[in-house]
């Protein structure tokens, strides 16, 4: 049941890096575009480039996405960063001692850094922009939490935001802008490849007891990432 949770989440991982990734590829292609457009003289490049002016955001914070969803998927496929040479030097046991220590240790660093990456996501989900306050006669409130009335006498309007902060309140937690909330990926990922490590580790010490100390070094770490692309190029060749 665990693998088919794991599985799943993976598939959806896997699913926003892709989707992301064509986001940010788009996006740049289409700064690129209208910035040669307004030096050659076009009007309509320069009335698009200032519709596009949330490019910025979307590259710098789209790059933490695919960064954190890779680590994650990486944690999960076992190809996450491993000193192979140690694993070749030392017997089966040993070996699986090691990968038991290494899931544990992975379990415990990401947690602690779950727990430091969402007080620091929180703090910056409680600052409120400028661009989201309202002012009125008593005080200022957020352009998600005001009236239709304030909103049209100050000429603004809610947006899609509006929604997504709602849908992450029902979680207890308060994001304020559109950059608190896509920073909200750090712990989630994080927290994902805590129990990832966990449950390797879980996996290799049950593995241990059994003595079921067979191991193809070829499916984990730098090597196991290696060995993939090689398949791949031969499977490319073989068509």
């Amino acid at each position: 049941m665990w693998k088919r949770l794991d599985d799943g989440w993976a598939n959806v991982e896997a699913a926003l890096a892709i989707g992301m990734l064509l986001l940010m590829i788009v996006v740049a292609f289409a700064q690129a575009f209208l910035r040669n457009m307004t030096q050659e003289g076009f009007a309509w490049a320069n009335a698009g480039l200032a519709w596009l002016d949330w490019a910025d955001f979307i590259l710098s914070k789209g790059t933490l996405w695919v960064a954190f969803l890779g680590a994650s998927l990486a944690v999960h496929t076992e190809k996450h960063v491993a000193i192979d040479i140690m694993q070749r030097l030392v017997s089966p046991k040993t070996r699986m001692i090691m990968r038991v220590l290494v899931g544990l240790a992975g379990f415990v660093i990401c947690l602690f850094l779950t727990k430091a990456f969402w007080a620091a996501v929180a703090v910056n989900g409680g600052e409120t922009a400028a661009a989201y306050e309202i002012m009125t006669p008593e005080r200022s409130i957020h352009l998600c939490d005001a009236s239709a009335a304030q909103l049209a006498e100050r000429g603004a309007s809610r947006g899609p935001f509006c929604l997504v902060r709602g849908a992450i309140r029902l979680f207890g937690a308060k994001m304020e802008t559109p950059g608190a909330a896509f920073q909200l990926i750090v712990p989630i990922a994080f927290f994902v490849m805590s129990l990832r490590f966990l449950g390797l580790g879980i996996r290799d010490l049950k593995r241990l007891i059994n003595n079921d100390l067979e191991d193809d070094l070829s499916t984990h770490g730098l090597t196991g990432g290696a060995h993939d692309v090689a398949d791949d190029l031969a499977h490319q060749e073989g068509r």
